[in-house]
């Protein structure tokens, strides 16, 4: 019977993240019932057949299992502090997903080499049905490929650093290896976000740290920091007129962690108030879409996955901090597996993207980050820090 459910399972993690990649927001966005996604309806019905299965958890991360033990805690707080069920539920989810995605692992852990070959098939397919998309922008719609958003789904940006670490670690013709690089490297300055070229940048860097020594390293870093500073002179989304936006949002939210002695601020507190959002129009001007509706104070994140969740959680994220440190003592390390640096560089790339948008709260590509924290955390845990 537990062979069996870890099968179907991870059937239907397959099936549902490659609807993502086709699909992208109409997936997420179909309602059966109300204001009820299908998607998540689907997500909760794994996590409780999961749930209703598990004769242990088997705690493989006991700081990701204390922070999740932490959160419930805040959301049960916040559900007596704060008025709006909805306000809370929705700025939860950027831990609910973690927690349902949690649950669901525990049953399907011993498929974990599955799951890799799984990422390898998907990062490929994303890959090529980009390019398809992109010739579909200039040879039928016509539009530039430069100056707009253009990307399948949201998921299929998240899947170039993992189509880049597939070419670094398992592609062994090197003039082959460099041609794929190359064209990864134009695909992400098309899609319409700076982020996505610096989540490609990313495994790159990590390739390098890996490969060479502190003087190639140096000559490499100074490389790239001109080609950066090209594509910033030469592509407009480099010069985004967000980005100081969000350094200003960030700002609010780190003000506003740091107000509250680094304990967070719960769920359900909105993200920025009157007062500061007319600073923020003094700054920048009148076009702030913050004013549209009184809602928007409370579902408008602040464009960094993990600063948001630093305002919701305060210091406590830092309990999630180990994959991270254990990612960056591999590269250092220089250890010889090849698996595992594949992970290593795809949740780096991956957690450049997350650092510079809003991904973590919506359901559009948190299910594929979670996996890659989870598998990576349990495959670096034998890992000395």
């Amino acid at each position: 019977m537990t062979s069996t459910l870890s099968e179907i399972l991870f059937f239907c993690l397959k099936v549902l993240l490659i609807l993502l990649l086709f699909l992208g927001f109409k997936i997420t966005k179909f309602y059966i019932i109300g204001k009820l996604p299908l998607y998540d309806f689907i997500l909760v019905c794994l996590a409780g057949v999961s749930l209703l299965f598990l004769r242990k958890i088997k705690i493989k991360g006991k700081r990701i299992f204390l922070f999740l033990v932490v959160s419930i805690v805040y959301l049960l707080i916040s559900l007596f502090y704060y008025e709006s069920l909805m306000y809370i539920i929705r700025q939860y989810m950027i831990i609910g997903y973690l927690l349902m995605i949690y649950i669901i692992f525990q049953k399907i852990e011993n498929k974990s080499n599955e799951l890799i070959k799984f990422f390898f098939f998907l990062s490929k397919l994303s890959f090529y049905l980009q390019l398809i998309f992109l010739l579909y922008v200039v040879l039928i719609k016509e539009n530039s490929l430069f100056g707009d958003f253009n990307y399948l789904s949201p998921i299929s940006v998240m899947l170039l650093p993992v189509y880049t670490a597939r070419i670094l670690t398992h592609e062994k013709n090197r003039a082959i290896r460099l041609g794929k690089l190359m064209l990864v490297l134009f695909i992400s300055t098309t899609v319409g976000h700076s982020s996505a070229f610096l989540g490609v940048v990313i495994p790159i860097l990590g390739f390098f740290l890996f490969k060479i020594n502190k003087k190639q390293l140096f000559i490499a870093l100074s490389i790239v920091g001109s080609v950066i500073i090209a594509f910033y002179i030469f592509l407009p989304q480099f010069k985004d007129v967000n980005a100081s936006w969000r350094l200003f949002y960030w700002g609010v939210a780190i003000e506003k962690t740091v107000d509250t002695l680094l304990v967070g601020n719960g769920f359900g507190c909105p993200f920025i108030n009157n007062e500061e959002i007319y600073n923020m129009i003094e700054v920048f001007g009148d076009d702030n879409d913050l004013l549209d509706s009184p809602e928007e104070k409370y579902i408008k994140a602040y464009h960094n996955s993990f600063i948001t969740l630093l305002f919701h959680m305060g210091i406590f994220i830092l309990l999630l901090a180990e994959p991270f440190v254990k990612s960056l003592l591999f590269l250092i390390k220089k250890n010889q597996n090849q698996e595992n640096f594949f992970l290593v560089l795809s949740f780096l790339g991956m957690s450049t993207w997350c650092f510079f948008n809003v991904v973590l709260e919506l359901p559009h590509s948190s299910l594929l980050y979670w996996l890659f924290f989870l598998l990576i955390t349990n495959k670096l845990k034998h890992q000395k820090t």
